[in-house]
């Protein structure tokens, strides 16, 4: 079948309800997205949400003085494994994966043991096994977001990169698409990942499944309050189900 353009709107970058792994608004939350353009996709990887403060130079001149005040005992250690998460953040927005895993793993290694840091050890070490790593980049980055979920079962954001990670990482197509549809499952206002579903349906090859997914989303899209996120949601769900009615209308001619 030929490939329909699926295009979804960006969040500070692309994701596969749009394009890459990527960080969530908020906290900390990557997944897996993939860039379309002129009937060919792209495999990619990427944050949707930056750290904002301060930058890595500051941040490592930060460190080095609370390394020596925790060293002279001036200085809590949750204060220097706060600053190791930070510039973890930062290492990962930068897609500087080595850094980021190693700087994360500092932050652990103080007690800073939470979803977060978990969760984006799971996206450096998805992303550096996507850029060729190869099996245990992927085993590492499968148990940390799990971690992440263990300490906090309702972490939607990580529940959501955990379901793109299986399905395109893993290549795990059946159980990705199962864990993402128990995840907006009730939950109309979803749309993001309710956006990738469609997506992974595609990929799948389902592609009236897919079909019938984006009618319900766009109908809920329309009834939704407007404002440009729901308009630019709006029109690439209008637009995905539009072009994939006429890719399978062609193919039944």
């Amino acid at each position: 079948m030929r490939k329909a353009v699926l295009e979804a709107p960006l969040i500070i970058e692309q994701d596969v309800a749009m394009n890459t792994f990527s960080h969530h608004l908020i906290v900390l939350s990557c997944a897996f997205l993939v860039t379309c353009g002129d009937m060919a996709c792209k495999e990619k990887l990427s944050c949707r949400r930056q750290y904002h403060g301060p930058g890595i130079s500051e941040l490592l001149s930060t460190i080095a003085d609370q390394e020596r005040r925790v060293k002279s005992g001036d200085e809590s250690p949750a204060k220097l494994a706060l600053s190791y998460q930070k510039l973890g953040e930062k290492y990962l927005e930068n897609r500087m994966w080595d850094a980021s895993i190693e700087t994360f793993g500092k932050a652990l290694a103080l007690g800073r043991e939470n979803p977060l840091v978990h969760y984006s050890l799971g996206v450096a070490y998805a992303n550096r096994a996507k850029e060729g790593k190869g099996a245990p980049d992927i085993e590492k980055a499968e148990f940390h977001y799990r971690k992440a979920l263990a300490i906090n079962p309702s972490y939607k954001s990580a529940a959501y990169g955990l379901a793109i990670f299986i399905f395109y990482v893993k290549d795990e197509k059946d159980e990705g698409i199962r864990m993402l549809e128990s995840l907006v499952e009730g939950r109309k206002t979803m749309y993001h990942e309710r956006m990738a579903l469609g997506r992974l349906y595609y990929d799948a090859g389902r592609y009236t499944t897919a079909l019938s997914h984006y009618q319900t989303l766009c109908s809920d899209l329309d009834a939704a309050r407007d404002n440009s996120l729901i308009a630019e949601y709006r029109k690439a769900c209008h637009d995905n189900a539009h072009q994939l009615m006429e890719s399978i209308s062609s193919q039944g001619k």
